[in-house]
């Protein structure tokens, strides 16, 4: 029953995110929204912020599949990392209210906890695709087209749609970075 009604809870959030800007968001909203009593929501939840924490881990949890679903069968490397950050900045601007709420429940220590591990997670997994693709300095890469990435996801958000020049910037990095020119290496011999 209690699973039941997260999940109904958590599933009206992408509409209300349409109407109700973060700041406005209460528990009462939550529950016109779902059909229920607020002692039905804290049955599921123990506050809004717990609420929040949860429909973060949801949206988090629905990306993951989605990223494995699209790369599913492909070797790792820099067109399994291409493919991954379509999927990533194409899920985010579907669930562009959602996401927009997410980011203003950034100060949430639990959401930020939750965000960090997130991203140190994303960018073992990055290291790996990009050692596996054969470029040096995998770690420092995957960091680096990381904060890329979030950053063309955040340009893209304000922007209200695709920003094709970001993304081929992005390409354009994954496509040269590691690979040493002789300029490159003239400027990092120590």
């Amino acid at each position: 029953m209690t699973h039941q009604l997260r999940s109904r809870l958590l599933a009206v959030a992408p509409q209300l995110a349409e109407r109700v800007p973060y700041s406005a968001l209460s528990v009462e909203r939550v529950c016109t929204a779902g059909g229920v009593t607020p002692g039905a929501f804290l049955l599921a939840f123990d506050d809004l912020s717990a609420y929040v924490e949860a429909l973060h881990n949801h949206f988090l949890e629905q990306m993951r599949q989605r990223l494995i679903k699209v790369t599913e069968g492909t070797a790792p490397g820099l067109r399994r990392i291409m493919l991954a950050s379509e999927t990533y900045l194409g899920y985010n601007l579907e669930n562009a209210a959602l996401r927009h709420w997410l980011l203003a429940a950034y100060g949430q220590p639990s959401v930020l906890q939750a965000i960090r591990q997130q991203t140190q997670i994303y960018g073992l997994l990055l290291a790996a695709e990009m050692r596996a693709a054969g470029r040096a300095h995998a770690d420092a890469l995957a960091r680096l087209y990381l904060a890329m990435l979030n950053e063309v996801a955040s340009i893209e958000l304000r922007a209200g749609g695709r920003q094709n020049a970001y993304r081929d910037a992005l390409w354009h990095f994954l496509d040269h970075a590691g690979a040493p020119t002789p300029l490159a290496s003239r400027l990092t011999t120590r």
